[in-house]
């Protein structure tokens, strides 16, 4: 599997509230250290990717909703797949 660590850094002055998280497919798990996080803090985002067996170019992705915005942040992960090995 390939797995990427996102660190989301709260520069604002508003706490960001998680209201939910989506992934592209069910190949792709996503968790975050916090469902709050304060200003000047910081919460880790891991996503993860079960790369299956069939080679070639991949892209996935993660929408995380925060404070009831309709429009969620986006995190993309893409890569290629060479006979079994992961290219990042």
């Amino acid at each position: 599997s390939v797995v990427k660590q996102f660190n989301l850094v709260n520069i604002g002055k508003c706490i960001w509230n998680v209201q939910g998280i989506t992934t592209s497919c069910d190949c792709v798990s996503a968790t975050i250290s916090s469902e709050m996080i304060n200003p000047g803090d910081t919460a880790v985002l891991m996503m993860s990717f079960i790369a299956d067996s069939i080679p070639g170019y991949f892209s996935k992705y993660t929408d995380i909703y925060f404070n009831e915005k309709e429009n969620p942040e986006h995190f993309l992960v893409h890569g290629f797949i060479d006979n079994h090995n992961t290219h990042l």
